[in-house]
């Protein structure tokens, strides 16, 4: 009887391990995409750029909204150039199978933003036309900008893009560009902006926005 009872009972631990696997091993499954882990960082490969409206900032958060501009002329401190990374997730590292199986819960459902090792090298910023009469066409006008780079592990970044680029940052997940000062007079502007970086596929993106009348 005792040796019958034993049995049993082996038999049903056994029972249990084996169902407990086939769970584990189905939820870490490629199909199923509520399972982790997921990927945590991204490489920046391309940009969407547009220029857009500043409709509100809330200096205590930090945050921003942005619209799409509805008429030909816009004032200065509404005009921002946005930027907005195309990426490649991937993860930093493999996770051995039977890490993966035994932590897969504990990432399950709570995914961790990506992040980049992309480094920021160098942003240019050129007008078509003279902006004022100390920055001529041709001239980098980076001191003239500010940055807002959002960050979704931190928080966003608002600040002098020269001060930006000193820190050599990594690539943001969202990154608009500001201006501090308008132009000496109103008048048709289009910007040129060079962006460059340290990346594992992208080192540099170059582009031109839309002209617009900026007034001062």
């Amino acid at each position: 009887m005792r040796n019958q009872f034993i049995s049993k009972a082996i038999i049903s631990i056994i029972g249990i391990a084996v169902l407990f696997t086939f769970i584990t091993i189905s939820c870490s499954t490629p199909t199923d995409l509520d399972c982790g882990p997921f990927p945590d960082k991204f490489r920046v490969t391309d940009f969407s750029t547009s220029i857009k409206k500043v409709t509100h900032y809330d200096s205590s958060t930090r945050s921003i909204q942005l619209s799409e501009i509805s008429s030909d002329t816009i004032k200065f401190d509404e005009f921002a150039i946005d930027m907005t990374p195309a990426t490649e997730v991937f993860f930093s590292s493999v996770p051995d199978k039977i890490n993966f199986q035994f932590i897969q819960s504990a990432y399950a459902c709570s995914p961790i933003d990506p992040a980049s090792d992309d480094k920021i090298l160098d942003i240019q910023i050129y007008s078509d036309k003279d902006f004022s009469t100390e920055y001529p066409s041709g001239k980098n006008l980076a001191e003239l900008f500010e940055v807002y780079a959002l960050y979704m592990r931190e928080s966003p970044r608002h600040v002098d893009l020269i001060d930006f680029i000193t820190e050599e940052p990594k690539a943001p997940d969202q990154l608009i560009l500001l201006l501090k000062s308008g132009p000496s007079e109103a008048s048709e502007i289009q910007f040129s902006v060079r962006y460059l970086q340290d990346g594992e596929k992208l080192n540099e993106f170059e582009f031109s926005t839309q002209p617009i009348a900026i007034s001062p």
